[in-house]
Formats: structure tokens, C-alpha cells, sequence
């Protein structure tokens, strides 16, 4: 489970998020979604422990991430959203390394999930954005984390390759993982996420439930269109 109260994250005179409670259950789906700045990275950033909160809390399957870090690092899976290999390792030398530090015997699983086929031999900076995206996700799922996060993680990503992520977002929450993701394309993360968090200037304005997007996804449009609805607010400077 991800519980996260008042996180705030500043840079400078703007916010990068601005008191973020939020929710994410086992076995749940949650999509972080908004323009360009809206605050997403940061969040996730925030809760994968990469970045330092200025205020709030975070916990992770039951774990203070601040007074116990490495305890709380140790449930959780992180693909950020450009992902971040060793270019001299070949990809199964990546995941190898992956599955020796957290304890996990075998890597054919990874090694299928990520498909590369004969490339898998090859050190990863010959990799184009797609097949690094794919090895870091896999390495991110190795060891079955009890909390999954997933920045951008349709980005950069063929159609088929795309289903297949899909699949196994699904995968992980029938597991029992709390899975919390980001993306920009609404109607992608729709499509695998049980809520919808909106987000616009570094704030949560709206959370869309289950029954809330399977209402919008029946009608041609009108998914997009709440969507503007709720960040049209924010950006002409009224209140939400």
C-alpha cells in the first residue's frame, strides 16, 4: 500500500507538487495524470525516495520512507521515466545484477517480459529509447515488489509492446502489488487504471473513480473533456 499525506516539493519560487494526499490500495491501479509541470514526476520521484520532500509523509507498504529508508526502498519497484542503466552491462548482465541485489534467483521471467531476444547480449548504450525503457521496466518488476511506480511508463513504447505493459500492469495488481503511474495520454492510462488522479500546477484537483471512467470512456470525447474541465481552472488562475 502507498499512503502519501501533504507531500510538498519546492523548487525555487514554484512548486513542483504542493500538498499530495493520496491513496494507492494492493492490488489498485492509480494513474497520476496532467500537463506538462502539472507535478507527476516529482510526486513519483518523491515517493520512489529520489528526491527529499519538504514536507509531508510517505509510507510505503506500512514503512515511514523517511525514518526508515532503505526498508521502504526495498518494497518497491521504480522505472523513472528515463531509464537509468549501466551502458557498459549487457541487458542480462543488468538484470542479473538487479536479481543479485534483491535476492531473486531467477531473471527468465525479466528476461521475457523485457523481450529482446539475441540483444539482451548487447551492452545497453547500444539500445534504442524502446529497449532501454523495456529493461528498466523489467529490472523495476524483478523480485515481485509489494509497491510498483511507473513514470511515463507508456512513453517512447510501440503499440504491441504497449498492450503487453498493459498486461502486466494488470499482472502485478492481481498479485496483490499497489501499483501508482504517470502518464500524459488520458486515455491510455484509462485503460489500465482503476482511478484517475488529476493533476495541474503542482496540485491534486480531481481523483476519477472506476465507475467515473468506464462513464466517460462510453461516450466518444468525453474523456478528454472533463479532463480539460478540470485543468482549464488552474490555468486561466481561478479557483478549481
Amino acid at each position: 500500500m502507498i499512503v502519501v499525506r501533504g507531500l510538498t516539493k519546492r523548487y525555487g519560487r514554484g512548486a513542483g507538487i504542493e500538498n499530495l494526499d493520496l491513496e494507492v490500495r494492493p492490488g489498485e491501479v492509480v494513474a497520476l495524470v496532467g500537463p506538462n509541470g502539472a507535478g507527476k514526476s516529482t510526486a513519483l520521484r518523491a515517493v520512489a525516495g529520489q528526491v527529499l520532500p519538504d514536507a509531508g509523509e510517505v509510507l510505503i507498504a506500512g514503512v515511514d520512507l523517511s525514518r526508515d529508508p532503505l526498508a521502504a526502498k526495498a518494497r518497491l519497484g521504480y522505472l523513472p521515466q528515463e531509464p537509468v542503466l549501466y551502458p557498459y552491462l549487457t541487458g542480462e548482465e543488468f538484470l542479473r545484477f538487479i536479481a543479485r541485489v534483491r535476492g531473486v534467483a531467477d531473471i527468465e521471467e525479466a528476461l521475457a517480459l523485457c523481450d529482446l531476444g539475441p540483444a539482451a547480449r548487447r551492452i545497453t548504450r547500444e539500445y534504442s529509447f524502446g529497449m532501454q525503457k523495456r529493461l528498466a521496466l523489467a529490472g523495476a518488476l524483478l523480485g515481485a515488489p509489494s509497491v510498483v511506480l511507473l513514470d511515463e511508463v507508456f512513453a517512447g513504447l510501440d503499440p504491441l509492446v504497449a498492450v503487453r505493459v498493459a498486461e502486466r500492469i494488470h499482472a502485478e495488481a492481481g498479485r496483490g502489488a499497489a501499483v501508482l503511474l504517470s502518464g500524459h495520454e488520458l486515455t491510455v492510462v484509462a485503460e489500465v487504471a482503476d482511478r484517475v488522479a488529476v493533476l495541474a500546477q503542482a496540485r491534486l484537483r480531481r481523483v476519477l473513480c472506476s465507475a467515473e471512467l468506464r462513464t466517460l470512456q462510453g461516450e466518444s470525447g468525453a474523456l478528454e473533456r472533463a479532463f480539460r474541465e478540470i485543468v482549464a481552472p488552474s490555468s486561466t488562475g481561478a479557483s478549481p
